[in-house]
């Protein structure tokens, strides 16, 4: 059966991380993976950032829905060094690119 548990644990051994790797890059214990992935903890709030530094989209591994792979928009940048930055530096990020749409004449509603 396709479960949120065996998508976790197949894309992270293709990526060729432990559960220990994938957990310290998450900023999460080991033990959360190992019950993710043996769908004993279904609603973790590391879910978006585990799919983030796996690069696959949260909505797949969570209901196994739409595409796998995280459409990205930065290449050179991966997801993971996105995760690392401060929320004030993503702020800044997010209102420099909404700026620059703007001033393409596209009106956008700030978040």
């Amino acid at each position: 059966m396709d479960t949120k548990g065996n998508r976790l644990k197949k894309i992270r051994l293709e990526k060729g991380l432990s559960q220990e790797a994938l957990a310290r890059k998450v900023g999460c214990h080991q033990t959360l993976i190992g019950q993710m992935e043996k769908d004993k903890n279904e609603g973790s709030r590391y879910l978006v950032k585990i799919a983030n530094v796996l690069g696959v989209s949260a909505e797949w591994l969570e209901s196994g829905r739409g595409e796998m792979m995280a459409e990205w928009p930065f290449p050179g940048v991966s997801p993971s060094d996105y995760a690392c930055l401060s929320q004030d530096d993503k702020d800044d990020l997010l209102a420099l690119l909404i700026s620059k749409i703007q001033r393409r004449g596209k009106k956008i509603k700030a978040a």
